[in-house]
């Protein structure tokens, strides 16, 4: 995907929502100019920024997956990707999107938000390419405690 591409798709939902630029920063936590300069595909977002953007449109990743990435990709690897991104569309449905901002901190990337997910409802990944989903030991320990958490709140 190319810099401009995410930047009109993210201009392109929030004029269909009826946003303003000021209104889909200040929801994210980002400036204005900022904000400008992704639409008009001057500035990379971090991961955090493009998923805080996606999440302030109420977009489903999973379609943003597609939609970018089809044209780009083999279908069965993009159908992965959408597979893989499901996660976080589940948390979406029930979570503000400032709670899904600090999830995904707190966990990391979309893949590792995935696997605990898979971990919770025990229903792992399915396998993909080697290295595809690669934890640190540090990552592993964080999942546990949150599947731990999850365990004694429930």
């Amino acid at each position: 995907m190319e810099v401009d591409e995410f930047g009109l798709y993210i201009a392109k939902h929030r004029k269909e929502r009826g946003l303003s630029q000021v209104a889909l920063a200040e929801a994210v936590g980002i400036s204005r100019p900022y904000l400008t300069q992704i639409e008009n595909g001057h500035r990379v977002p971090s991961e955090k920024v493009m998923q805080s953007l996606v999440v302030a449109l109420g977009i489903p990743m999973a379609q943003v997956v597609e939609d970018l990435l089809r044209d780009r990709m083999p279908e069965e690897q993009v159908h992965s990707l959408a597979y893989m991104v499901r996660g976080y569309d589940v948390l979406a449905k029930y979570l503000t999107s400032g709670q899904l901002r600090e999830v995904s901190e707190a966990i990391g990337n979309l893949e590792q938000i995935d696997a605990a997910l898979g971990v919770l409802a025990g229903n792992p990944m399915p396998p993909g390419p080697e290295g595809w989903l690669e934890l640190s030991d540090e990552d592993r320990r964080l999942i546990q405690r949150m599947v731990n958490r999850l365990r004694t709140s429930g």
